[in-house]
């Protein structure tokens, strides 16, 4: 919080401030340092708490949703659902403006309660009922900013990576790179999976120049979020068409040992085999023996 001092730049206890005089503490002669550094630490645990609420405040509606998800659903939320579970956070924010007096314009609290059953569908709608809509989108050949954003709208992991590996029209990967990019992301809080994989081969199947584009400049990162991913874009590099820059598979091959995920030698191997189908599947004529 702004308001907050950054606990690293305080005084040390017993210190005077710039100008002032020692603050005494009186049992500085009995605790023990390693207590000072805990209670320090808590503050600085505390001080980020609400700088963090500050910057999105309904934290803690936003935990519950994502408890209730978890519980429904028998997985964890990934992060493309953390941005989904935010509509609880805004929902927090926008009906506590209105109960104390801010935004008394006319129709919002109608506004809010539909939000609120948009919110608590996306919530609670199981898979099943969920499975023919997905179908639809994965089916439009003109998708706009409305239909990125009912996707990324959805708390379901299951059908987030369901409608990315139906093959959805090459289209989408503009539309969501415009709309939604966070969903084309690799998700380094679980475990590096790279839900956009099977979809990104896909147009680089069907339109391999949109592939590239977008791979361009974004391998590397998206590596770095975990082995599944890093094992993902060798696999995409390896197909033909180029799709991944030379320079950056290199990129991507230097960083290996570190991305997270399994270090144990299988894994290892796995990526390197990967690596070594990426070598054979360039030209002959474009090899400079790097």
């Amino acid at each position: 919080m702004d308001i907050l001092p950054d606990p690293s730049a305080a005084p040390p206890v017993d210190e005077p401030a710039a100008g002032g005089v020692p603050t005494l503490n009186p049992t500085a002669a009995t605790a023990p340092a390693g207590a000072s550094a805990g209670a320090l630490r808590q503050v600085r645990v505390a001080a980020e708490v609400l700088r963090e609420q500050l910057v999105r405040p309904g934290g803690y509606h936003r935990a519950r949703a994502a408890g209730i998800a978890e519980r429904l659903m028998g997985l964890r939320p990934g992060a493309a659902q953390d941005e989904a579970l935010n509509a609880w956070g805004d929902l927090y924010a926008k009906a506590s403006e209105t109960l104390h007096g801010a935004g008394a314009e006319e129709g919002r609290p109608a506004r809010l309660y539909a939000a609120l059953l948009a919110a608590a569908r996306e919530l609670l709608v199981p898979l099943p009922a969920r499975a023919a809509r997905v179908l639809q989108l994965t089916a439009h050949q003109r998708p706009g900013q409305a239909q990125a954003l009912e996707i990324a709208g959805w708390a379901d992991p299951r059908a987030t990576a369901y409608f990315l590996r139906s093959e959805p029209a090459p289209v989408w990967l503009q539309v969501l790179a415009d709309h939604a990019p966070h969903l084309l992301d690799a998700d380094p809080g679980a475990g590096g999976h790279w839900s956009a994989a099977p979809f990104l081969t896909h147009v680089a199947t069907v339109v391999p120049a949109a592939a590239r584009a977008w791979m361009t400049g974004r391998a590397e990162a998206i590596a770095s979020a975990g082995r599944h991913a890093a094992d993902a874009v060798l696999l995409l590099a390896a197909r033909p068409g180029s799709v991944v820059p030379a320079a950056q598979v290199r990129a991507v091959l230097r960083s290996a040992g570190t991305v997270r995920g399994p270090a144990d030698a299988t894994a290892a191997g796995g990526t390197a085999r990967l690596a070594a189908g990426w070598a054979r599947s360039v030209p002959p004529p474009d090899r400079d023996g790097d």
